[in-house]
């Protein structure tokens, strides 16, 4: 989750934020202060695995309820600026625990849709199947998934900083 830019996006569209994790704890520590509804918790993904945060987001919502599923895994891995990248580094793993952790989710509440955001450098050759492997899998999954390469400053927001933002519609919605 961070410190929360991406859950502010969707506040302001009306969406109630419900839980948010993040394995560092000043993040945690800056989203309860911007998001002091929210069930925010320090956690490694990897460690929490889909179990965990199907627990978590239990002590917030009652199974049955229709929630959205928003995420931005970690992308030094991915980013063109790491010029040491790995197709290897364990965080690209996170891509694939996204998915694991929506399937989850939907075995206990309808999903109504998905949003995963990254950096441009997850598309390149070295990361295409991983990037393939999450396109398919999104769609595997029951969404209609839409690829948009999006600019932070045609929104207002003082950067030139370029985003991939892959979304996921439940199928027969849109």
């Amino acid at each position: 989750s961070g410190a929360g830019g991406l859950d502010l996006g969707f506040k302001d569209a009306g969406f109630a934020i419900s839980v948010a994790i993040d394995a560092a704890e000043a993040a945690i520590r800056t989203h309860k202060q911007n998001f002091p509804c929210t069930k925010a918790e320090v956690g490694d993904l990897i460690k929490l695995q889909p179990e965990g945060v199907v627990d978590l987001v239990q002590k917030k919502l009652k199974p049955g309820q229709t929630i959205v599923v928003i995420g931005g895994p970690p992308c030094q891995g991915f980013s063109r600026a790491n010029t040491g990248a790995l197709t290897n580094d364990p965080r690209n793993k996170l891509p694939k625990l996204y998915l694991q952790i929506v399937e989850a989710l939907q075995a206990l509440y309808t999903v109504e849709f998905i949003v995963f955001e990254n950096v441009l450098g997850i598309r390149d050759k070295k990361h295409a199947k991983t990037y393939k492997a999450l396109k398919d899998g999104i769609a595997r999954l029951g969404f209609d998934v839409t690829e948009k390469e999006l600019c932070s400053a045609d929104f207002g927001v003082p950067q030139n900083r370029r985003r991939i933002i892959l979304s996921g519609m439940r199928s027969g919605q849109g």
